[in-house]
């Protein structure tokens, strides 16, 4: 489609976000998820 980019991800990482939820402690639990967001590649 117009304007729009694919970008093949080589790996990611976790933020401090995704390590909170990891460990519960603000979130409830929702799976399946798929946690780390910040992409290079």
């Amino acid at each position: 489609m117009p304007r729009e980019v694919r970008i093949r991800v080589i790996c990611s990482s976790l933020c401090h976000s995704d390590i909170t939820f990891r460990n519960l402690q603000d979130f409830p639990a929702i799976f399946p998820r798929i946690l780390g967001h910040e992409a290079t590649g």
